[in-house]
């Protein structure tokens, strides 16, 4: 094979990707339309759920709660679940993660869950939610040689970005006209759109290790491999904190709103980040060469969390009198 070809249904490589030659790539294209259902359904449940959970109990911590519920077991999940990966069928393990995102959601939107039950429900998705992402984007590599990887990598993360901003300004204006319940049967009808596309849209690409180990001792195995490498720990830290910090003051975006006594701005805030994340992912990803990006990476994890240095201190969030 020479550098010009590459092998069907892929992207060729070259040394600066174009966007046309990774949507050209037609399971890429389904991969895409799958992360893009997925973030934005769960970006509407989320905040529908906080909406939802804080008219409730008047309680800025349990909404915060309901927020973050998916975030400490989606780490679980990820040190024990994820050579689940490299052993379920590509097409039948996402039909399945997205069949139980439109179980759990069409649950939450009948209303009739106690807060415990909604968070051990969120939990349950954070814990598999690791697999399905790791599905993905350990198929990318296949799809996409070379530099097409990167600029496909940089595409799935503005994706996210972009289509929280979608499903935070549409979980807001959705809010406004509905119930939260109502907004919640919208997510889950997002789910069953995706797990049909998932079904019929998806190859069966066979999985890459069937294994013979227990699913938790393989994917500890692989993980302690990585972390002992300092190459790989260093770039999974730079990764993994600065999101994990930001996950805090997003969870008091719903209460702190309200608190102002505008909680339809909550949206807005939220969708404010994503719109960075996608302006930064277009802007390093596309514009910005090779060598000058990897000399980037250390002072643009430092600035992450710079802008929160000048955000206002808030006051207690307490429910205003109706």
């Amino acid at each position: 094979m020479t550098a010009s070809t590459a092998p069907p249904g892929t992207a060729a490589p070259a040394a600066s990707a174009r966007y046309r030659d990774v949507f050209g790539v037609p399971e890429f294209r389904t991969l895409f339309g799958l992360q893009t259902l997925q973030v934005t359904g769960d970006s509407v449940r989320m905040i529908a759920l906080s909406v939802q959970t804080f008219e409730r109990t008047g309680s800025a911590l349990a909404a915060a709660l309901v927020f973050c519920a998916g975030m400490l077991p989606y780490a679980v999940g990820g040190a024990l679940l994820l050579s689940l990966a490299d052993r379920v069928l590509m097409r039948r393990l996402l039909t399945g993660f997205h069949l139980l995102r439109l179980a759990v959601t069409a649950v939450l939107a009948c209303g009739v869950v106690p807060l415990p039950g909604t968070i051990a429900l969120i939990t349950v998705l954070g814990l598999v939610a690791p697999v399905g992402g790791a599905t993905v984007q350990g198929r990318l590599p296949a799809l996409l040689p070379g530099d097409g990887f990167v600029l496909g990598r940089s595409l799935f993360t503005m994706t996210s970005a972009g289509a929280q901003i979608t499903g935070q300004a549409a979980g807001g204006l959705l809010l406004a006209a509905l119930s939260p319940a109502g907004t919640l049967w919208l997510a889950a009808a997002s789910a069953a759109v995706a797990s049909a596309l998932a079904r019929f849209g998806l190859p069966d690409v066979p999985a890459p290790n069937r294994g013979g180990s227990g699913v938790a001792r393989e994917t500890w195995r692989v993980n302690r491999r990585l972390l002992g490498a300092r190459t790989t720990r260093g770039l999974l830290l730079a990764f993994w904190l600065p999101l994990s910090l930001s996950v805090g003051s997003e969870a008091m975006a719903i209460p702190y709103a309200d608190g102002l006594g505008n909680p339809g701005a909550a949206g807005l805030m939220l969708s404010s980040a994503a719109a960075g994340m996608f302006a930064g992912n277009l802007l390093v990803g596309r514009w910005i060469r090779p060598g000058l990006r990897d000399r980037l990476t250390f002072p643009l994890a430092l600035l992450t969390g710079a802008p929160l240095l000048l955000s206002p201190s808030t006051r207690p969030c307490r429910r205003p009198a109706r």
